[in-house]
């Protein structure tokens, strides 16, 4: 008698930790079909084969609904390299975003929300800067330049994500 209970709850441990391992691995399974399917999302938008540098992207964060926002991270960064944001430089960041149709609403206003109140991992700045220079988006990030101004302080701002980044 005193066997059948512990058989009965011997069977019930076991059933149990089945199915949390079940409910693991399906879990792991859809975490990683996600991953994959925001993978191939950003490889559309950005046209980007290098798959080391789409997977660091998603590492990152980044999805494609706020793909967009990456051309304002150098901006963000040289921003935050005295330690904080002063008011204007907050200001002309969001000016930007704004000339880049990134509305108040969209999920990339809120991940650029994020970046002016808390800095941003420089990893995150190494692998923009990184799909940046792709040949698939060179064209993208030329565009961008005169729009904020940048042309003629590109040596100066160079030297300001070098100085973050060493």
């Amino acid at each position: 008698m005193f066997g059948d209970g512990l058989s009965k709850r011997g069977a019930l441990l076991e059933q149990s930790y089945a199915y949390e391992t079940d409910r693991r691995l399906i879990e792991a399974a859809r975490a990683e079909s996600a991953k994959r399917a925001e993978l191939e999302a950003i490889r559309e938008a950005t046209h980007i084969s290098n798959q080391q540098l789409l997977t660091e992207l998603i590492n990152c964060g980044v999805r494609a609904d706020s793909l967009h926002v990456l051309m304002l991270v150098p901006l963000v960064h040289v921003a935050w390299s005295n330690g904080h944001i002063e008011r204007a430089e907050r200001l002309a960041i969001l000016e930007a975003a704004a000339q880049d149709g990134i509305l108040a609403d969209s999920p990339g206003y809120e991940v650029l929300k994020g970046w002016l109140t808390s800095r941003p991992d420089v990893h995150l700045l190494k692998t923009t800067l990184a799909m940046l220079s792709t040949r698939e988006v060179a064209a993208q990030r030329t565009q961008h330049l005169p729009r904020y101004g940048m042309k003629r302080q590109l040596n100066w701002g160079k030297q300001r994500l070098n100085s973050i980044l060493h």
